[in-house]
């Protein structure tokens, strides 16, 4: 069951969020909806800091919301990665030591 909710924003939000949502093929309600669902998930603390960020200081807004896609981007690598690395797994692989790992790994890319 959906429920209507409303508020105001100032025009620059309003002309955001509409150019979101055409430029994603979303409806304005799904951006406002996504966002609300992200947001509320925050802990207040959190929720606080990034608006206090957002209003005093846009480098450090953008250093954090760039170590977030950061993040993001990471974890999607590391799973990418587990799920491949079997793959490539070679036999003995187990006994080396993180350099020869890496030295090996590099040879490969070299060989290419």
């Amino acid at each position: 069951m959906s429920v209507t909710l409303s508020a105001n924003v100032n025009n620059d939000l309003a002309a955001v969020t509409k150019r979101m949502a055409e430029e994603e093929n979303r409806t304005v309600s799904n951006v406002v909806e996504n966002a609300l669902l992200v947001f509320s998930d925050f802990p207040k603390p959190l929720r606080d800091s990034l608006l206090a960020a957002r209003r005093s200081n846009a480098k450090v807004f953008q250093d954090m919301t760039r170590e977030m896609m950061a993040y993001i981007a990471r974890t999607k690598f590391d799973a990418a990665m587990a799920e491949i690395a079997p793959y490539f797994a070679q036999e003995g692989d187990a006994e080396l030591t993180d350099m020869e790992l890496l030295e090996q790994s590099t040879a490969m890319t070299r060989s290419r």
